[in-house]
C-alpha cells in the first residue's frame, strides 16, 4: 500500500506556496510521481504546483530546491518505495 501525501499541503506548510494555490489545484498524492533509477522523481501525468505545470519527463533531484523547497526529498521521505 502507498502512502499518500498532499504535496500542495507541504509545501504551503513551509511557505512554499500561498494557501490560496491548494484551493486551485487537487491535492496531489505518491501515486501522481514516480521514482527514477537515478533517484530522481518524475510525475506520471500532468501536475500543476502553483501554477505551474509539470509533464512526465520532468525530474525532481533530490538537493534541487522548486520553489524553495526540495519536492524530490519530501517524496523520498513520505513516499516509500
Amino acid at each position: 500500500m502507498r502512502k499518500h501525501l498532499s504535496i500542495l499541503a507541504v509545501l504551503c506548510l513551509v511557505g512554499a506556496i500561498p494557501t490560496a494555490a491548494v484551493a486551485q489545484n487537487a491535492p496531489l498524492t505518491c501515486s501522481d510521481f514516480a521514482r527514477n533509477p537515478n533517484g530522481s522523481w518524475s510525475p506520471v501525468r500532468p501536475v500543476t504546483i502553483n501554477g505551474v505545470t509539470m509533464t512526465p519527463g520532468v525530474q525532481f533531484t533530490p538537493g534541487v530546491q522548486f520553489g524553495g523547497f526540495d519536492l524530490a526529498a519530501a517524496l523520498n521521505q513520505q513516499c516509500h518505495v
